[in-house]
């Protein structure tokens, strides 16, 4: 699909487009508004395609995929903030790392990343046009065609392939035995975070049934680092690995003690059977950070185990400089009330968010502004984080991916009593409004959906002059 014209970077309707680099308008296959359209339009016209079909596509992309040593992470929550932490750590002991996650939450570019960088424009339209090319030649005249998530995942193997990072950290999307990523073969390690209900018609409706999902990343003969989970989601985790031959490293003895803990971050020290650190420091804010610090600990012990050097200063430094956007990001200036960016969206989440803001705030006026998406528990969300003391009020409202969100007034009814409810479908109106009324000395903690948090961090951005509390 030749085009080497330069790319106007005009807005199509219904697409959110991004700043093109005029260095970067064009490529040899197609230009970035190109492979950004295809993307978009993956959404509606591609589907989830078969192992067998994935094979088909990247044996035509020259297995890309293959001989990398890779790092693989599934569960249900942290599993951003496990990965940056694996990531950081094996970047501070000198090695070039690749890094793919999701979702995004302003461009599809933060997807991918080698080294903390991510991919540019210019690239992501080369590789997106390899993927297209193999796509067309596999699928012929049928129409078909990868859905969203395959499209992205098959352009992060072939931009790592052609980078070479000497290891690979990569999230699943959703589950783990049929997710894409899982085409790969073994890992170095398995990583599982911690498991809890969530996408219970996708992967069923008890914990059991959803670690069972997740376990599917377990290949045969390899090591898996485990969180300190309920013993119903171990037992899983760990018949999987004894029937594959997996090494299991489980601190079940796990000690964290928290010595100091703010908006700037989180001191703490960590003990189990594999490791103890003392006086650990996190700059990602949130109590819940340093249950997500403990299992890339824990996934980098059998990183070590596989004989990855990774000496304890670079530990320590890599939780440090660790940074993943819109989990309990907090913006501040003078004059305005400190907002909060979490992507809680899910029962457990909003618990742990609600724990972080009732010791960084206690005492202080809350607004909430919040949406959520209609498969969720979103009346249980709405109740609980409403419930926290010292909310106020509560802009209810919905992300431009209006698809599958829920209607706000169907989450109304679930705000706790006494907490004013505004309905604002227009979520730029609601985050403006939300720091207007909410003034200085107050907070703004925007929740729900990643989707609303990617679609207002921009906006944040702006009226703080990217000024992020660090």
């Amino acid at each position: 699909m030749p085009n080497t014209a330069p790319c106007s970077p005009k807005r199509k309707r219904g697409l959110k487009c991004l700043p093109i680099d005029a260095m970067e308008n064009s490529c040899d296959n197609i230009c970035y508004e190109d492979a950004y359209h295809h993307i978009i339009t993956s959404y509606a016209l591609g589907k989830k395609q078969s192992k067998q079909a994935l094979r088909g596509v990247l044996a035509l992309l020259g297995n890309p995929h293959k001989g990398k040593k890779y790092v693989h992470a599934a569960g249900t929550n942290g599993k951003g903030s496990v990965c940056a932490y694996i990531a950081s750590a094996l970047q501070e002991a000198g090695y070039n790392v690749g890094l793919y996650g999701s979702p995004h939450l302003n461009a599809f570019n933060e997807r991918f990343k080698i080294d903390g960088e991510d991919i540019s424009n210019g690239e992501m339209a080369r590789h997106i046009g390899k993927v297209m090319s193999a796509e067309k030649q596999f699928f012929g005249e049928s129409g078909k065609r990868l859905s969203y998530f395959n499209l992205l995942t098959l352009c992060a193997f072939t931009w790592f392939d052609e980078r070479k990072p000497d290891y690979i950290v990569l999230e699943t999307g959703l589950g783990g035995r049929l997710d894409t990523t899982n085409i790969i073969g073994k890992p170095l390690v398995s990583v599982i975070t911690k498991i809890s209900l969530d996408h219970v018609e996708q992967l069923g409706g008890t914990v059991e049934k959803i670690a069972a999902e997740k376990a599917g990343i377990i290949k045969k003969n390899g090591m898996t680092a485990l969180y300190h989970q309920d013993d119903n989601v171990y037992d899983v985790i760990h018949a999987t690995c004894e029937k594959r031959n997996n090494r299991l490293l489980y601190p079940d003895d796990l000690a964290i003690t928290v010595s100091e803990s703010g908006t700037g971050g989180t001191t703490f020290s960590v003990k189990c059977k594999y490791f103890e650190y003392k006086d650990l420091r996190l700059s990602m804010p949130g109590i819940f950070q340093t249950e997500n610090a403990a299992c890339a600990l824990t996934a980098i012990e059998a990183l070590r185990g596989r004989g990855v050097n990774i000496s304890d200063e670079a530990i320590r430094e890599g939780l440090r400089k660790a940074f993943w956007p819109g989990r309990m990001e907090i913006f501040t200036s003078p004059g305005k009330p400190d907002v909060i960016l979490d992507g809680a969206h899910n029962s457990d989440k909003i618990v742990r968010l609600r724990e972080s803001v009732e010791r960084y705030y206690g005492g202080r006026e809350i607004t909430v502004v919040f949406a959520a998406m209609k498969d969720k528990s979103f009346g249980e969300m709405a109740a609980m984080i409403t419930g926290t003391p010292g909310v106020k009020r509560i802009y209810i409202t919905q992300p431009v991916y209006k698809k599958r969100a829920a209607e706000p007034g169907e989450i109304a009814i679930h705000a706790a009593a006494g907490v004013d409810v505004i309905l604002e479908p227009d979520h730029m109106a609601a985050i403006e409004s939300a720091i207007r009324e909410t003034g200085a000395g107050g907070v703004v903690c925007v929740c729900g959906s990643l989707y609303l948090v990617g679609d207002v961090r921009g906006v944040v951005m702006g009226i703080y002059d990217e000024q992020r509390d660090k």
